[in-house]
This record gives C-alpha cells, sequence and structure tokens, in this order.
C-alpha cells in the first residue's frame, strides 16, 4: 500500500454524472446520501465514490470490494463519526479520511492515522476567537484565518476526536508535537490540508 495517498475530485454539476455516481454506490451508500440535506448529496455521493476508488488504489483490490463504515468513537452511532475501511477477508484496511465542500471533495489514505479537510476560500472562517487558542498566530499566508481552520479540522480528524475538542484547545502553528500538517494542493478556489503523525 502507498504510504499516504490524497485525491480530489469536483463535485459533477450535471444531472447525468450525478445520477452515475450514485449508480456507482452501494444501496448503504445511497441511504447515506438520501439522509444529507438536499444541497449535499451530489457531494457526498462523489465523496463516497472516490474513497472506495483510492482505497482500492491503495490497497490494489477492486473497488465494488471496498466497503466504508463509520462509527462515532464517542455515540456508538453509525450515522456519523470516523469513517472506517473494510476489506474482504483478513486484510489489513487503511486509515482513511474524507472533506467535502459543495463542488469539491478530498479523500486520503494512508498506513497511519491522517485526516483531510477542504474548504472554498469564498468560506466564511469562523471568527478568530473561536478558531485559535491564546496568542497562537494564524497560518501564514493568504486566507489565514481560514487556512488556520482547514489545519485545524484536518489535526482533529487525525487525532479521531473531530470537533468534540474545542479548536482553541489545539494549535496550528506550530502542530502539536508528533503531528504534521500540509497543504494539499487542490484548485485556488479552495483551501486543503493532510494532518499525519511525523515531524512538523
Amino acid at each position: 500500500m502507498v504510504e499516504i495517498l490524497v485525491r480530489h475530485a469536483s463535485v459533477p454539476s450535471d444531472a447525468a454524472a450525478r445520477r452515475r455516481d450514485l449508480a456507482g454506490l452501494t444501496p448503504d451508500e445511497r441511504a447515506r446520501v438520501e439522509r444529507a440535506p438536499a444541497p449535499d448529496r451530489p457531494a457526498v455521493a462523489t465523496v463516497l465514490l472516490l474513497a472506495r476508488v483510492v482505497v482500492a488504489e491503495a490497497c490494489g483490490v477492486d473497488a465494488a470490494d471496498v466497503r466504508i463504515d463509520r462509527r462515532c468513537p464517542r455515540c456508538g452511532s453509525t450515522a456519523h463519526g470516523v469513517p472506517r475501511v473494510v476489506l474482504p477477508g483478513d486484510a489489513p484496511a487503511p486509515h482513511l479520511s474524507l472533506s467535502r465542500s459543495r463542488d469539491l471533495v478530498v479523500v486520503a489514505v494512508a498506513d497511519v492515522p491522517v485526516g483531510v479537510d477542504v474548504e472554498p476560500v469564498t468560506a466564511t472562517p469562523p471568527a478568530p476567537g473561536v478558531v485559535l487558542a491564546d496568542g497562537e498566530p494564524p497560518v501564514p499566508g493568504p486566507h489565514g484565518l481560514l487556512r488556520t481552520w482547514v489545519h485545524k479540522e484536518a489535526l482533529l480528524k487525525a487525532t479521531g476526536t473531530g470537533l468534540a475538542v474545542d479548536p482553541r484547545d489545539l494549535r496550528a502553528t506550530p502542530p502539536p508535537l508528533g503531528w504534521r500538517v500540509r497543504d494539499v494542493p487542490v484548485p485556488p478556489t479552495h483551501l486543503a490540508a493532510l494532518a499525519t503523525p511525523g515531524p512538523a
């Protein structure tokens, strides 16, 4: 398996492509799409389909044999929570992280815990008091506060806690000891970040 594999895809805007995405999903995945708010359904379908394709590529299996479950570590619900790969037989499953905006999705597969996040550059970031720890500067560069938010979301996904942890309790600049966060190349209309264990 590839150590870390990251892919992004645009969410189709035409109805025929959206129907093809839905047709490529399992019944459980189609049910997950139907539970999503209507404006989010195309992105949910695209990210689920891309996830199976990327896992298949990373693990050398057929995409039809890849199953992706979710389980919340706090409440045990399968309606939300950390995505988990299930492969046929006793094949070791990689770690998986998914992120989506309405028009772009990102999937990361790795043999270590991984987190990925994507946001459109037009998104309004949360207020600095919601994002930044005391004395923490935003990530340098354009869209610094939004980039900090994306970095923190990726870190929180990689640690398995998600937003159960207050983002102000986690510094992105620099990232916590033992974690590495880097920007993911995506179209300039979006910002994306990847978090994995490793040196900053």
